[in-house]
């Protein structure tokens, strides 16, 4: 077990080495404080309207998934078309890898079961579920939300603020700044159908993981 833990520990230590190190080159950015500010102002709006306490509709897995197969193809569908009309790289699940997608073109096709984007793992969603600290609600999957997810990974600050701009354009309760990106994000909406509600934003990139990550989650 000492042994074990010892592993563990050098090898957290040195990706968040890795982390740290490519955060603060991020973070040296000029464009750094305001998104972050950006953000926060957002995930504010977002929580004011629907509140700090998110969960899905139904706390069975099975319900849950059945949900999760029912709004996937949507999802899909939106981040294909956003990566398409953007600089960014849409990054999905399949089995065990990340395949990405640049410009609209995939470099291999991320979707299976019959052609459909791959949902999160039963066994992970189980683990995460059983190990929840409020043990009156083990096995409970209210909490699960990314039981059908996606990322856009933006290759340098400029191109981040223009994605979420882009993506607040969709939400009618967010900020109405007339400019090129929420302009361009009002178009992608009408074109693709793309209205959605923003119920939750953490921006990881002002605060990081424990162990290092960071990224903005909507």
């Amino acid at each position: 077990t000492t042994l074990l833990q010892r592993v563990i520990s050098r090898t957290q230590t040195m990706h968040k080495q890795s982390y740290d190190a490519t955060m603060d080159g991020i973070k040296r950015e000029p464009l750094f404080g305001a998104y972050t500010k950006k953000t926060s102002a957002a995930a504010s709006i977002a929580e004011g309207t629907h509140g700090a306490d998110i969960a899905q509709s139904t706390a069975d897995i099975d319900t849950l998934y059945k949900h999760a197969g029912l709004v996937r193809d949507r999802f899909y569908k939106f981040l294909k078309n956003f990566g398409g009309i953007t600089d960014a790289e849409v990054v999905l699940q399949h089995d065990k890898e990340a395949e990405t997608k640049k410009k609209g073109l995939f470099r291999r096709d991320p979707r299976k079961e019959g052609g459909k984007l791959m949902l999160k793992k039963r066994g992970r969603v189980l683990e995460k579920s059983g190990l929840r600290p409020d043990q009156e609600n083990q096995w409970k999957c209210e909490k699960i939300c990314d039981v059908v997810r996606g990322a856009l990974q933006c290759g340098q600050i400029a191109d981040l603020h223009t994605v979420f701009d882009m993506i607040l354009a969709c939400d009618e309760k967010q900020p109405s700044e007339q400019d090129k990106n929420r302009t361009l994000g009002l178009l992608f909406k009408k074109s693709n159908e793309a209205k959605i509600v923003i119920v939750r934003i953490k921006d990881r990139f002002a605060t990081p993981t424990s162990g290092g990550w960071a990224d903005t989650m909507i």
